[in-house]
């Protein structure tokens, strides 16, 4: 039966796909019952998903205060308290709950959530892997952080998923539509720190099969991380 927790005013669902105090952690910030409900359906390796819900998504996974991207769209910039929340409170919350000692942890997400991700593998040690499924990488400025590190990732980041889908790049928004091209340029750049990274092209536009797309870069990860194959 999957656990429940509160913590830092998200729930947060422990579900395992297999038993062992040595799983690997997957945190998951999920955006809706629909999304979530498809990585479970599609996530089959061995793993505790910790499932975390009641984001404030614009607010807790962008990293900065952006506006004047499109009707209804922005960022308020609460990804550094977020992100505190979750290694100060949530792992070692989760950790103990599931009475774990995790082989690895993977950071991942959907959308604003995958934005998230790739920013956290830039200013956290405690993944190995992130996964960001269809992120909002077109998110102004973010290239430029990452170009402004010498070395951006994280050296305990060893594998890196992103993905989007093949008529994302072809909205009319000048800043949305930058998405394929800022990913695969985010790509190169974690490639070339020597991390393992894959870019995948999926059938659809941005709202399609977001659940699939997660649980796809998850497995991926933790393959390739080889924390939940044995």
């Amino acid at each position: 039966m999957d656990q429940t927790l509160e913590l830092c005013g998200k729930q947060i669902r422990l579900h395992r796909t297999a038993e062992g105090e040595r799983l690997p952690l997957v945190l998951y910030n999920g955006f809706d019952d629909e999304e979530t409900n498809g990585v479970l359906a599609n996530l089959s390796l061995p793993c505790v998903l910790a499932i975390v819900t009641g984001i404030s998504w614009e607010k807790e996974l962008t990293p900065w205060p952006v506006s004047g991207i499109g009707k209804g769209i922005h960022g308020d910039g609460g990804a550094g308290e977020y992100l505190t929340c979750i290694t100060d409170s949530m792992i070692p919350a989760i950790e103990a709950a599931a009475g774990m000692d995790p082989k690895g942890r993977i950071l991942a997400g959907y959308s604003l959530a995958g934005l998230f991700a790739v920013w956290a593998a830039m200013n956290t040690d405690a993944f190995c892997a992130v996964c960001s499924a269809s992120g909002s990488l077109w998110y102004p400025k973010l290239l430029d952080y990452a170009k402004a590190k010498k070395h951006p990732v994280n050296p305990a980041v060893q594998t890196a998923y992103f993905s989007v889908g093949d008529l994302e790049a072809k909205v009319k928004n000048q800043i949305l539509n930058k998405v394929q091209e800022n990913t695969e340029e985010m790509e190169k750049r974690f490639a070339a720190q020597n991390v393992r990274t894959i870019f995948e092209i999926n059938p659809g536009n941005h709202y399609v099969d977001a659940g699939k797309r997660t649980a796809r870069g998850i497995s991926w990860c933790l393959k390739e991380c080889q924390i939940g194959t044995d």
